[in-house]
């Protein structure tokens, strides 16, 4: 492979497979509270609120209890509620 190609192809491995589609695809993605912040649109005490209602995912704990982290598939699943919830006709409309 010319130093070229791995220029132009950064996330392809040198079997040819794509490293994107792994990294989106793995069931287990940890995120921390700001990405959790950044994703959602929601302030950390908004967060914690939710949290306290049952209406947010709960992060687990890592490193034995000293940092904490949500799961990214469970932090998407509520976004993907939260739109359908908000458009609750849409399948009428079509």
């Amino acid at each position: 492979m010319t130093p070229q190609a791995t220029l132009t192809r950064p996330y392809t491995t040198r079997s040819g497979k794509d490293r994107r589609s792994e990294a989106n695809h793995s069931p287990l993605v940890f995120l921390r509270l700001p990405a959790v912040m950044s994703m959602c649109g929601l302030s950390r005490s908004s967060i914690y609120q939710a949290i306290q209602r049952d209406a947010f995912p709960r992060p687990i704990k890592l490193k034995a209890g000293r940092a904490s982290a949500w799961i990214k598939a469970e932090v998407v699943e509520w976004m993907e509620q939260c739109v359908q919830n908000s458009r609750p006709n849409t399948s009428e409309r079509r």
